[in-house]
Protein backbone atom coordinates (compact mmCIF):
# COMPACT_ATOMS: atom_id res chain seq x y z
CA UNK A 1 0.00 0.00 0.00
CA UNK A 2 1.44 3.62 -0.78
CA UNK A 3 1.90 6.22 1.35
CA UNK A 4 -0.73 8.32 0.14
CA UNK A 5 -3.73 5.86 0.29
CA UNK A 6 -2.41 5.27 4.27
CA UNK A 7 -3.05 9.12 4.95
CA UNK A 8 -6.30 9.13 2.99
CA UNK A 9 -7.33 6.16 5.43
CA UNK A 10 -6.16 7.63 8.29
CA UNK A 11 -8.29 11.06 7.12
CA UNK A 12 -10.93 9.01 6.97
CA UNK A 13 -10.75 7.27 10.13
CA UNK A 14 -10.14 10.64 12.21
CA UNK A 15 -12.68 11.98 10.75
CA UNK A 16 -15.37 9.07 11.33
CA UNK A 17 -14.19 9.40 14.60
CA UNK A 18 -14.64 12.89 15.20
CA UNK A 19 -18.22 12.34 13.74
CA UNK A 20 -18.96 9.62 16.22
CA UNK A 21 -17.92 11.93 19.15
CA UNK A 22 -19.74 14.96 18.03
CA UNK A 23 -22.84 12.15 18.03
CA UNK A 24 -22.01 10.97 21.66
CA UNK A 25 -21.93 14.63 22.63
CA UNK A 26 -25.08 15.97 21.13
CA UNK A 27 -27.11 12.69 22.36
CA UNK A 28 -25.63 13.23 25.69
CA UNK A 29 -26.53 16.96 25.65
CA UNK A 30 -30.36 15.93 24.43
CA UNK A 31 -30.45 13.69 27.33
CA UNK A 32 -29.59 16.29 29.95
CA UNK A 33 -32.21 18.68 27.98
CA UNK A 34 -34.97 16.63 28.56
CA UNK A 35 -33.60 15.34 31.67
CA UNK A 36 -33.87 18.95 33.18
CA UNK A 37 -37.30 20.05 31.32
CA UNK A 38 -39.18 16.66 32.43
CA UNK A 39 -37.94 18.15 36.16
CA UNK A 40 -39.54 21.16 35.72
CA UNK A 41 -42.47 19.80 34.42
CA UNK A 42 -42.40 17.71 37.48
CA UNK A 43 -42.29 20.96 39.52
CA UNK A 44 -44.47 23.15 38.26
CA UNK A 45 -47.36 20.57 37.44
CA UNK A 46 -47.33 19.63 41.54
CA UNK A 47 -48.17 23.53 41.62
CA UNK A 48 -51.54 22.73 39.94
CA UNK A 49 -52.66 19.96 42.71
CA UNK A 50 -55.60 20.67 44.40
CA UNK A 51 -54.46 20.85 48.15
CA UNK A 52 -57.72 21.23 49.89
CA UNK A 53 -57.50 17.02 50.11
CA UNK A 54 -54.23 16.29 50.20
CA UNK A 55 -51.29 16.78 52.07
CA UNK A 56 -48.52 18.91 50.14
CA UNK A 57 -46.33 16.73 48.02
CA UNK A 58 -42.61 17.25 48.56
CA UNK A 59 -42.83 20.86 47.09
CA UNK A 60 -40.51 23.45 48.46
CA UNK A 61 -42.79 26.36 47.53
CA UNK A 62 -44.87 27.64 50.63
CA UNK A 63 -48.04 28.48 49.94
Amino acid sequence: MSTGQEARRDEEDSRKDQEASLRDRAHLSQQRRLKQATQFLHKDSADLLPLDSLKRLGTSKDL
